[in-house]
């Protein structure tokens, strides 16, 4: 288990320097990305994808999501426990930047962490650590490996929309948002894949494992002098704290309401269910706007639009 010693007794991690660790799950980094947002863009209401994302301080990127309000406590709490009930675990720390959108995540990781390992100080080894975001350096690190698509960078591709959609449009609003998410998503989980996969530079200075791919580490973490120290939590109790929160899951993390959810799984389906990627993105949108606006004309559904 997670701190044994020698003699069967555990113990907390020795202290460690600002990018030093002694095990996996000794400490996860968690951030929202607001560069292609709402207010990043200045497209419009509701024009916008946040990311939010949690890395492990050895290196590997754990959980990359876009989520329609980053800002909002029920979401984030939704967020976390998605990765914890993913690994099954908890870390001993996790460091954020100060903001109530971090309500839900402190209280779960500090519930979690005094249920299941209550025998770590809280004094000695917090649950949670507020900071500057220039101080929670890997996962702020993580945001300036910019994607490029043929040059050109996924907010820049985003921005195209300013030829394609009418911000005003309700139908071209919800549509954004319906299909860009997708998008968005495929494309964090690519760079997810791509980045825990690819050997880091060899850095002889760094603590640190380096020259190897983070899954590689994370995976073997005692084949590099690491320990394991996840705090295994069990689904139930997950499922317990997700009750806690007011917001269901399915609605923090709803994009459009359920009616043009329906009709435009019904339009892309009509088009073949063309691949979702970046640089074909405003191409399908191009292509399901009139066709949605006319299921929405027949049949009399643009009340459900406002809800």
């Amino acid at each position: 288990p997670a701190y044994q010693n020698n003699a069967g007794r555990r113990s907390g991690p020795k202290k460690r320097g600002a990018l030093d660790a002694i095990g996996i799950f000794q400490e996860i980094h968690a951030d929202g990305h607001e560069k292609v947002g709402e207010k990043a863009l200045r497209m419009g209401a509701g024009i916008g994808i946040d990311i939010y994302g949690m890395r492990d301080h050895v290196g590997k990127l754990l959980w990359m999501v876009a989520v329609p309000n980053s800002r909002l406590s029920d979401t984030i709490g939704h967020v976390f426990l998605d990765m914890v009930s993913k690994y099954g675990a908890i870390s001993v720390q996790v460091t954020f930047d100060g903001g109530s959108e971090l309500g839900w995540l402190s209280a779960f990781q500090t519930t979690l962490r005094e249920t299941f390992a209550p025998e770590l100080s809280t004094a000695e080894w917090p649950a949670c650590v507020a900071v500057q975001s220039s101080i929670n350096i890997p996962i702020e690190s993580t945001w300036s490996y910019d994607r490029k698509f043929n040059g050109r960078t996924l907010r820049e591709i985003l921005e195209e929309g300013r030829i394609h959609l009418i911000p005003g449009d309700l139908i071209h609003r919800h549509l954004f948002r319906w299909l860009w998410s997708k998008i968005v998503q495929i494309s964090l989980d690519e760079f997810v894949d791509y980045f825990n996969n690819k050997k880091t530079r060899r850095q002889r200075a760094r603590i640190l494992p380096s020259g190897v791919a983070p899954n590689v580490v994370f995976d073997m973490p005692q084949d590099y002098g690491l320990e394991n120290l996840a705090i295994a939590v069990p689904q139930a109790a997950i499922d317990q704290l997700r009750d806690l929160i007011d917001t269901p899951r399915s609605e923090a993390l709803r994009w459009v309401p359920d009616v043009f959810d329906a009709v435009a799984r019904e339009v892309y389906a009509g088009l073949g269910s063309p691949g979702l990627q970046v640089l074909t993105g405003w191409a399908i949108f191009n292509a399901m706007a009139p066709l949605l606006r006319q299921e929405f004309n027949s049949n009399g559904l643009y009340d459900a639009l406002y809800v």
